[in-house]
This record gives C-alpha cells, structure tokens and sequence, in this order.
C-alpha cells in the first residue's frame, strides 16, 4: 500500500515538474509576465491593478454548481459538434489578391475569425492561424475541422499589415507568426501582444501597439482604430488579462468595416457606432457561446442586437466554421442567426470559406453550410 502510495505521489510530482517547466519554456506560449509593467500599460485607463478590465463587470470563472452539468454536458457529447464531412470551402487563388483598384475593397473568410482584406491598395490579414489545433498542444485541444482546400501559409500574399484581435491560440497562432513576420510589414495589436511577438523573433519596429479607441493611419486614405470588445486574454497558466483585447475599425473614405473580435454583449457598441459607423459591413463572432460563459462570447440574437446598435448595413456572422470550441452543435449559430436576421429585416452575408467578396456588392447569401 505505502509502495503503491509512494509511486503515486511521484508520478503526480513528475508531472507537476513537466508542466512547471513547460509553461516556462515552451516558445509557443508566448512571453512571461514581465517583472516591471511597461509605462504604455500602466498608463492605460483599462490596465487596473496589474490587470485589464472589461467595459463592464464580466464573470469568466465558473461556480461550483456548474461545473457538474458543464461536464456531463461535455461528456454525452453532441453528434452535430462537428461536420460529417469536409466542409465545401473555395480554393485560394494567388490572382485574387492582387492589389484592387482604390475603389474596391474585398474580404476573403479563412474560417472562424482569420480574414485576408484588400482595402485601398493595401493587403491585410486579421488573425491568421493556421495551426491545426485551436491549442497549447499539436495534439491535444481543439482539432480544425476538415475542409475540402486546406489552406497553407504558401497561400497567403505578401502582406502589408496583420491585425491581431486578442492572444487567445485561435487568434494568434504562433506557426503564422514565425513564417508571416518576414513577410509582413507591420503588425497592429493591443497593448501587451508586442511581448508575444518579439519573443517569437518579430522586429520591435514593426508593430504597433493600441489602447481602446487609439487610431493609426496606414496612409492617407486608410485608418485603423482599436475599439472595445468583452473578452479576457492569457496564453499561460499565470498571465489572464495581463494583456488587452480588442475589435479593429477599418475605415477608408466613405467605406467602414469593423472585424467585432471575440466578445460579449456590452455597452460600447453604441459608442462604437456613433463615432465610427455607419458601417457598411460587420463582422462579428457567432459561435462558442454557452450558458456557461454568457459573458464573453455572444449567442445569434446578441449578435442581431450588436449588428443594429453598431448601425450596421449588412452582416456577416464568423467565428464558427473551424473549430468546435463549445457545446452547440456547428450549423447552430448560422442556422440561429438566419431566422433572427429575417425576423428584424437584417441583411444577412454569407459566403463560403475562401469565397473573396467585393464590399460594392454584398450579395452572397449561399446557405451553403445545409449541404455539409
């Protein structure tokens, strides 16, 4: 019994020293808290008490009494979590992305929340991930779904900027980040992301840094502005909320887009709406949702009601399609927002994954999802 005991206790301390040291040396996990916090976080008016904040009280732990159903639910699984077959995504064509004519705009959906934007002459991403796990581990953690064209890094263009929404693993992807860095200008984040980057060999030059509401001009023509989401971040064991999150403006001329980043219902949206919108096209998650966590990701009908108080033009649901990161079953999102969105007279957009769509004509209401 006492040898059986003592086997034990040493297995559970070996294992307690790898992760130790894994969440200590592992390059994929980003930096480690730093000792002494930089002046452009201390001075954030959303960095309080060593921590960020959300725009309104916001819960991400779960209470004693949920975490039995929470694991039961977990456990009984649903057969409709994930596609039975490959999903018909579109291939990515190198002509596509030539640089548009400054007139025209379009937006090319790699599946959950990474996009290519071609926008006056520039070419974006926002966040690329391309890792086949939404995960710490290559083999453990959320597995990508299969798609008919599985998209590769060769794919995507030469890059004049990349927008990262938050350091969550299926926003920023550390494979991405080591093979687009050379290949990418300039990288536009919230406060605290510049850390993860250099520590994965990124230039200190190239990246710029944002609080809520900071706006940068790419050109003349083209602007970004960081603006507030209800989320939280942490790629470690120790380091949740030490940096920001955010959802990204794009404004060029008359023309405004706005990538939501992942988030909850919260009060901003208005504000967003009024300084920056009418916008021509949101794009804002639906998907991951629970009753569990209602607080950082939004079910279908707070996504209607975010869309309307933005004073959004047409929508475009994301942040499903890739990766199963909940307890709802894939086509739950979409097939919630269509009826919502014909119920409050909402243009609804939906193009396959891979599908480039031109901002001058929004027309892409496929429900190609029905035929997975």
């Amino acid at each position: 019994m006492k040898i059986t005991l003592l086997v034990f206790l040493a297995i559970v301390a070996v294992l307690t020293v790898v992760v130790l040291l894994f969440n200590s040396f592992a390059p994929q996990l980003g930096s480690k808290v730093a000792k002494e916090i930089p002046e452009n976080l201390k001075k954030s008016p959303n960095f309080r008490n060593g921590v960020f904040v959300n725009p309104v009280e916001t819960n991400v732990s779960f209470s004693a009494g949920q975490i039995l159903p929470m694991l039961k639910e977990m456990m009984q699984g649903n057969i409709n979590r994930k596609p039975e077959m490959p999903i018909k995504n579109v291939p990515l064509s190198t002509t596509n992305f030539a640089r548009l004519p400054a007139n025209q705009t379009a937006i090319t959906w790699l599946g959950h929340s990474s996009f290519i934007v071609q926008v006056r002459g520039k070419v974006m991403m926002v966040d690329p991930v391309f890792s086949k796990r939404a995960s710490l581990l290559s083999f453990m953690g959320p597995k990508k779904f299969a798609y008919d064209f599985e998209y590769q890094l060769s794919d995507v263009p030469e890059l004049d900027a990349i927008l990262i929404t938050h350091d969550h693993y299926d926003h920023l992807d550390y494979k991405a980040m080591l093979n687009l860095h050379g290949r990418t200008s300039q990288f536009y984040v919230p406060l605290g992301v510049k850390a993860h980057l250099t520590s994965w060999g990124v230039d200190t030059e190239k990246i710029t840094e944002l609080d809520w509401w900071d706006e940068v001009h790419v050109s003349d023509s083209l602007m970004l502005a960081s603006v507030p989401t209800r989320h939280f971040t942490g790629r470690r064991l120790n380091n949740r909320f030490s940096t920001l999150w955010c959802g990204w403006v794009v404004k060029a001329g008359s023309t405004s887009i706005l990538f939501g980043g992942d988030s909850g219902m919260h009060n901003q949206y208005a504000a967003i709406g009024e300084k920056y919108g009418p916008f021509d096209l949101t794009l804002l998650e639906c998907g991951a949702y629970s009753i569990y966590w209602p607080d950082i990701h939004s079910f279908p009908a707070e996504t209607a009601t975010a869309h309307q108080t933005l004073s959004g033009k047409a929508l475009m649901p994301v942040h499903w399609g890739k990766f199963d990161l909940a307890l709802h079953g894939w086509k739950e999102p979409i097939e919630e927002l269509v009826k919502i969105a014909e119920e409050r007279d909402i243009q609804l957009v939906t193009p396959r994954i891979g599908e480039q769509i031109k901002l001058q004509n929004l027309d892409y209401t496929e429900k190609w999802w029905r035929s997975n």
